[in-house]
């Protein structure tokens, strides 16, 4: 024999079926600023060891957006160079307290 409940029968809930689902526009990715070479370049640095080369672009690198950096052998020395600028003055003002920071002509 079945035993009556004395709770009212629960209602069936449907599930909201799914609205439309919000997409996020894509930004455009950010160019980096055009950079004109006007044949200067920050020296940042230079190092018997090369490997001290690296590991000072990987404590300054951030301060240069848009700039490449270059590890030039010369004699014993690894130099590091940064750029390019399109002036001595533009090389200079980006020295911004990293110091030493020498602009040089190519």
């Amino acid at each position: 024999p079945r035993v009556a409940s004395n709770q009212p029968a629960m209602p069936a809930v449907r599930a909201a079926p799914p609205g439309p689902t919000a997409v996020a526009a894509a930004k455009p990715p950010v160019a980096p600023p055009m950079v004109r070479d006007g044949g200067w370049r920050l020296q940042l640095g230079a190092f018997g060891d090369p490997n001290n080369a690296r590991k000072l672009w990987g404590q300054v690198g951030g301060r240069f957006p848009g700039r490449s950096v270059s590890y030039v052998k010369q004699g014993n020395l690894t130099r590091v160079l940064v750029g390019p600028y399109a002036s001595r003055a533009e090389a200079s003002g980006a020295c911004g307290g990293v110091s030493p920071c020498v602009p040089v002509s190519k």
